[in-house]
């Protein structure tokens, strides 16, 4: 029989959570709270307390108000409403939401109400500022967390979304950052009213979270606000602001969605003041659903709140106080997404700084892999602590490192309860010395005995394992690895751009204003003109020494940056004589050094097809030309871009581009560009019965070499041999996908590791049409015997007599004679056109089209050779018959809708071995024909720009280089489906800009 003394305690225990009430007397009115026994000790909550008025009807969008006086007793047992919020984001969606939200919860244990003295935490929660609550904990854990070490909790709720975030041009119509207001009003009411709760109010502990940890640093480290908090603990948080930009953008969406958009702010506003919360909240969810990035949320940085400057110039003058912050080891390591993850650190060349970060975590440089998003964590949390260092406050600095639960919220478990998991018997005894911990720091400033404040890198490692008798420690180089290569190496190699960037042009002294009767003007004045022209863009070279020989090249100061260009290199022997018709051979090496200053010859053509017919032609061709930027050539790691020009392997060369222009979209983005020139036409396309006569596709041969000169040698011009992308527009775009899609070539993947296809074809010419072609040029040229015959005469002819009778036989068929890629091997195995396609390498490839192609030519062509369609005839009978009746809901060409459809094939066979594939449309209506596009890119068909095309001009060339560089062409451009695709357009007017789109030309397709 149990003794009476136990009885009462187990009826107690079972039924005390609906015990007697505890009635306080504030200084707006009294409230009623409840009081809960547990583990034999008394404990009060008082919920649904108001720290401001109603943010309702004029109050909407408005800073907080004091809450009116109350005179009858308050209930405060029960929780009140969440703020309103429905965020895509979370999916603890609350039961109850209401725009009266302004509430803060109490949790006080019986001995703090009669002491009057006890230390307080105000509790910030996450979210971002768009979701979770003030109401989402659970009371238990609370009160084992807090109450039981006599800490009171106070978690104030505040406004989110937007109710928080509208953005106008005026603040005096709607004030920025009006959460942050609302947790600052709550601050107020605590450190007025906390003593009537038992509490101290110069001992207060702002304390936070993820976002709520953001929130907690920003309040210690602004200069603005009055500080009435002692103590800071911000967990697991980054240092970040949300551009003002943005949320004035979406801000000026969500009043065209609302039918509130007006000319004047402030109508705008009481137009919004009007309509239902819940409205405001439907639409809220639909620009959500719509767009993940058209969140309200986050912080923005500006006064009044927040001092201006940079994110690191924001973090220089701290408040001196106690400091707790600390991460866990693998916060967002399940997150792979990339990031800015270094903004708090103050680079000036921020742009290079992550392009080489970028290229070393892709080589595998790096010494750590940890996810952008953690990395982040990581140096914000470092940085904050060594300011704090700085001014000599007390900052303690931790990481949570137990391997079982160690990402971003699993500790918040111990404290705050949410997020939940099944203990290990070590996470089982850490859940009792981690709250300890962060209490101690609330109290009294220290959270443990053996936490020394950290020196900057000193950390208290928080582990524990029975099994090895690890315990929580001090420890020496927080996460040093990732630290030193941000705060050192990242931090010199800046300096180091700097310093490259501060090299300037030679000096000349400027010449006197002379009078036109000056004897002087017209012969010393000139000459000096004349030879400081010349000295600029010659004296300065470079002279890199490669496996053959060393090569002088043209240093080019463009825009205050250093380039260097290289031509000329020979990269295989000159095709003539006795190598006319024959595979590339290694060239010979030279022992001095070589001219690389100027362009050589362009490869035999004098197609009717072109107008840009090369001024110097011939037979010796084979050279590559090499741009690169003087930090290029010095870091040794930039990627290349293999450009192989268009023209059908018929006309074009490598020698017809702008440099200035080149420069610009390659060398001063820090990607190297190598253009090699290959055998065009007949030189080409000699193609006998007998291929160990004269080996088919000698063109692609040509590149082939190219690509193992560059393979070998790049490496002295700047470049890592890893990094090179195969790039080609049109047919140089036809000739890319085919490599990619050979199971014959760069088998290793050591010639090329990307491509870029750009309005590209799938398509071999047939050997049997070339192969005639062939006798009837021999014909015409009298070596009409046997092929040996027929060979050795065309080996000793002339090459202008050849180039004749090519062009008499264009003439003649009215159009190109010997052109395109022959389906033979050794090369390019065989099979239908779809079956070629079967087996891609699994390679990231970019791949893409204009609107219109080529929709002024109304040519007829095979569109569905790629299909393997079992009755092709029929089925381009039907097309065409759908044609004539107007049936079809898309009103191309056929050679603009052949190339949606191969592109859109190859697009999904990558995706099916699961390559990342990249998929595109130039969409702007301007100029959106064939070629038009690669004026961005390239120079070469230029037109005079709008508006919008000039603000795209700068921003395509960036797609195409990023994926170069990186294998990803934006943040925003997702991995295609199969049917989504990235649609580049620009309007100034209407606000379209660049997006993500499903169906790509699918009426086409």
């Amino acid at each position: 029989m149990l003794p009476f003394f136990s009885l009462i305690i187990l009826f107690t225990d079972l039924f005390a959570n609906w015990g007697n009430s505890e009635i306080i007397n504030t200084g707006y009115g009294s409230i009623q709270g409840l009081e809960v026994w547990r583990n034999h000790k008394l404990y009060h909550s008082f919920k649904k307390i108001p720290f401001a008025a109603p943010p309702l009807g004029k109050l909407r969008f408005q800073k907080p108000e004091n809450p009116e006086l109350w005179t009858e007793i308050r209930d405060g047992t029960a929780y009140g409403p969440a703020c309103m919020t429905n965020s895509t984001t979370s999916k603890s969606i609350p039961k109850w939401i209401d725009e009266d939200c302004l509430y803060l919860n109490i949790f006080v244990s019986d001995y703090c109400l009669r002491s009057k003295n006890c230390s307080t935490a105000v509790y910030i929660h996450g979210g971002a500022l768009n979701y979770d609550s003030a109401v989402m904990f659970n009371d238990t854990v609370l009160f084992d967390s807090y109450c039981s070490r006599d800490v009171i909790l106070v978690i104030p709720a505040f406004r989110l979304g937007v109710f928080s975030h509208l953005v106008f041009n005026d603040q005096k119509v709607a004030p920025y950052n009006i959460a942050i207001f609302d947790i600052l009003k709550a601050i107020d009411f605590v450190s007025q009213e906390i003593q009537h709760f038992g509490g101290n109010s110069q001992n207060i502990a702002l304390f936070g979270h993820s976002y709520g940890g953001v929130i907690s640093s920003q309040l210690l480290f602004s200069t603005e606000i009055e500080k009435k908090f002692q103590k800071v603990v911000s967990m697991s948080s980054i240092s970040f602001f949300k551009p003002l930009e943005e949320l004035r953008e979406l801000t000026d969406k969500f009043l065209k969605i609302s039918g509130c958009k007006a000319t004047k702010d402030f109508d705008a506003l009481k137009c919004l003041e009007k309509l239902d919360a819940r409205e405001l909240l439907r639409i809220q969810r639909k620009m959500e659903e719509e767009d993940s990035k058209n969140i309200f949320e986050s912080i923005v940085h500006s006064l009044p709140l927040f001092q201006p400057g940079t994110l690191a110039d924001f973090h220089k003058n701290p408040t001196n106080m106690p400091y707790l912050s600390g991460v866990v080891a693998h916060e967002f390591d399940n997150n792979g997404e990339e990031r800015e993850l270094a903004s708090i650190i103050d680079f000036k060349n921020k742009n290079e700084v992550y392009k080489k970060y970028r290229m070393d975590k892709k080589l595998g440089k790096l010494k750590f892999n940890t996810t952008d998003r953690t990395q982040k964590f990581f140096l914000d949390v470092s940085f904050r602590i060594r300011q704090m260092r700085k001014i000599g406050a007390p900052a303690y600095l931790y990481e949570y490192s137990n391997p079982a639960h160690a990402t971003h919220t699993d500790d918040l478990s111990y404290i705050m309860g949410v997020h939940l998991f099944n203990k290990s018997i070590d996470e089982q005894k850490l859940s009792e010395v981690y709250p300890e911990y962060f209490m101690n720091f609330i109290k009294f400033g220290k959270p443990a005995e053996n936490w020394e404040i950290s020196n900057g890198t000193s950390y208290f490692d928080i582990d524990w394992s029975e099994e090895n008798g690890k315990r929580p420690q001090m420890r020496n180089g927080f996460e040093k690895e990732i630290i030193d290569y941000w705060f050192v190496k990242m931090r010199e190699y800046d300096e180091l751009i700097e310093k490259q960037k501060s090299k300037s042009i030679p000096k000349f002294k400027r010449l006197p204003i002379l009078s036109a009767n000056s004897t002087s003007i017209s012969c010393l004045s000139i000459l000096l003109i004349f030879l400081a022209g010349l000295i600029l863009g010659r004296l300065y070279s470079t002279i890199i020494k490669t496996g053959l020989g060393s090569i002088r090249g043209l240093e080019t100061y463009q825009n205050d940056k250093l380039y260097h260009r290289f031509k000329k290199i020979p990269f295989a022997a000159p095709p003539v004589e006795n190598l006319r018709f024959q595979k590339p051979e290694n060239p010979a090496p030279w022992a001095e050094i070589r001219d690389g200053t100027a362009y050589g010859p362009a490869c035999i053509t004098n197609t009717t097809s072109s107008k840009s017919v090369p001024k110097w032609m011939d037979e010796d061709c084979l050279h590559l030309n090499i741009f690169v930027s003087d930090f290029c050539l010095k870091s040794k790691n930039c990627s290349t871009a293999f450009y192989i020009h268009g023209g059908a392997l018929y006309y074009d060369s490598a020698v017809m581009f702008n440099d200035s222009f080149l420069l610009d979209s390659f060398a001063s983005r820090d990607v190297i560009l190598v253009i090699p020139a290959y055998r065009l036409g007949i030189f080409s396309h000699l193609t006998l019965q007998n291929q160990k006569l004269a080996p088919y596709n000698i063109g692609i041969y040509d590149m082939l070499k190219a690509l193992e000169f560059v393979n070998k040698e790049i490496k002295n011009f700047g470049g890592d041999s890893k990094i090179v992308t195969l790039f080609g527009h049109s047919y140089g775009g036809l000739v890319t996908s085919l490599l990619s899609f050979s199971t014959e070539i760069n088998k290793d993947l050591s010639l090329f590791q990307k491509i870029v296809s750009m309005s590209a074809f799938s398509h071999f010419q047939p050997t049997e049409t070339i192969k005639n072609r062939t006798y009837d040029f021999a014909r015409r040229s009298g070596c009409n015997t046997s092929d040996l015959e027929v060979y050795t005469c065309l080996q000793n002819k002339k090459w202008p007599e050849l180039l004749r009778i090519q062009q008499e036989m264009e003439e003649d068929y009215g159009t190109l004679n010997f052109e395109g890629v022959l389906q033979e091997m050794p090369l390019f195995q065989k099979g239908s056109l779809g079956e070629f396609h079967k087996n891609p390498k699994k390679i990231p490839c970019l791949t893409g089209a204009t609107t219109l192609e080529f929709d002024t030519k109304p040519d007829k062509i095979d569109i569905t050779e790629i299909m393997d369609f079992k009755n092709p005839e029929a089925i381009y009978r039907k097309y065409q018959s759908d044609v004539e009746q107007n049936l079809l809901s898309f009103n191309h060409s056929e050679e603009t809708v052949k190339l949606f459809v191969d592109t859109k094939i190859r697009v999904q066979e990558l995706l099916n071995v699961g390559a990342p594939a990249y998929l595109y449309e130039y969409s702007n209506p301007t100029h959106p024909l064939h070629t038009e596009d690669l004026s961005y890119i390239m120079g070469v068909h230029p037109f005079n720009k709008t508006i919008d095309e000039q603000k795209l001009s700068e921003i395509y060339p960036e797609y195409f280089i990023n994926f170069i560089k990186f294998g990803k062409p934006a943040e925003n451009w997702e991995i295609s489906n199969g049917t989504s695709y990235f649609d580049i357009d620009w309007n100034e007017e209407n606000g379209k800009r660049p997006k993500m789109r499903n169906g790509f030309e699918k009426r086409g397709n």
